[in-house]
């Protein structure tokens, strides 16, 4: 039979939130008919991501056709699935990550993809948009924004971090917004039709069982993987 996906938005509702269960009782208003054409794994390595950038791309910074978009971290989850949004809204997508990633962003459909160790952010060019998962060292990239530029910070490192983003609302034109964009039942339906149409595919990383979860939590600490690392319930 027909099964849903959706995203249990604890930032958003009272309570605590952060813990994995067997079992939850999510709002109906988010949750929608997950597309056919994924499983249980890639629906779970998806739909809170792609929701999110979907939300802050099209909605929060208005993406438009032709504009250029840098992508800072695009081999996590987050990234990954930005690549493919952006490009998808008919960005012209520059990816910055780990060295044994590239070539697999530029099959998600990234343009151009460059090793974060040694690219000089100040020979990548000018752009419209960044979207910056990382929340760290903004200054550089936020001075490759071209007039009218919009930087989407999804994360914040430090507190140095946060003083820098709300001085940067301050001084000059190139402000550095902290958005985050929680999977609703309408973004989730548009990211099925991305999905149902090729636009956006699952990335798995890694897939864990729940009585694995610290191996789990351990593995995203380090990072360098490339896309979601799953939980996978019995």
């Amino acid at each position: 039979g027909d099964e849903v996906w959706g995203f249990v938005n604890g930032v958003r509702d009272p309570g605590p939130s952060g813990a994995a269960a067997d079992y939850i009782l999510a709002p109906a208003k988010d949750t929608v008919l997950r597309p056919r054409s994924v499983n249980a794994v890639e629906a779970a390595a998806l739909s809170g991501v792609g929701a999110s950038v979907i939300g802050i791309l099209r909605d929060h910074v208005r993406l438009r056709h032709g504009e250029r978009v840098l992508v800072r971290g695009a081999n996590g989850g987050v990234g990954t699935a930005a690549v493919q949004v952006a490009r998808a809204l008919g960005g012209q997508v520059i990816a910055l990550a780990g060295p044994a990633h590239l070539d697999r962003l530029r099959n998600l459909g990234a343009e151009q993809a460059f090793d974060y160790h040694t690219t000089d952010p100040r020979g990548l060019g000018r752009f419209d948009v960044i979207l910056d998962p990382v929340g760290r060292n903004m200054r550089p990239y936020r001075h490759l924004l071209a007039p009218g530029g919009r930087m989407a910070a999804m994360a914040i490192g430090s507190p140095a971090d946060i003083a820098y983003l709300v001085a940067s609302r301050i001084h000059g034109g190139r402000r550095v917004r902290f958005i985050q964009s929680p999977a609703t039942g309408t973004l989730l339906t548009s990211l099925a039709e991305y999905v149902d149409n090729k636009s956006v595919l699952p990335v798995v990383d890694s897939v864990y069982p729940l009585e694995d979860i610290a191996t789990a939590h351990r593995s995203m600490e380090k990072s360098g993987g490339f896309g979601k690392r799953v939980i996978q319930m019995a």
